[in-house]
């Protein structure tokens, strides 16, 4: 059996056809990779810059280092800054926990970058 011209040419176009698949979703890949590590990073950076959120960062480890009972935040009037500053913070790791389930950021860097 002997191949055509126009057999070996078809073969070729083939070829280049998959490999030309190949390489458009392993830049695909590569780019969704870079996309998240760049969202990862760029929330970080907001959350470091993010007055409202530190002032509610070190009201909690406050409450939290001085073994504050959570279960009087039930009083509206007497602890709503307090109440405020855990919601936000609560409301802040629930967000970062969807996005990473969801796989919108790179868990791997942002455990590291929280340090």
């Amino acid at each position: 059996m002997s191949l055509t011209l126009s057999d070996i040419i078809l073969i070729i176009q083939t070829g280049i056809f998959i490999i030309s698949a190949i390489v458009a979703y392993m830049s695909f890949k590569q780019s969704e990779t870079l996309n998240k590590k760049n969202v990862t990073i760029s929330q970080i950076t907001y959350q470091k810059q993010d007055e409202r959120y530190i002032e509610a960062y070190y009201t909690f480890r406050d409450l939290v280092n001085d073994n504050f009972l959570f279960e009087k935040l039930i009083d509206i009037k007497k602890y709503k800054k307090e109440r405020r500053a855990v919601s936000y913070v609560l409301n802040y790791y629930e967000f970062i926990s969807l996005c990473v389930r969801s796989k919108s950021f790179d868990e791997k860097i942002f455990k590291e970058l929280q340090g």
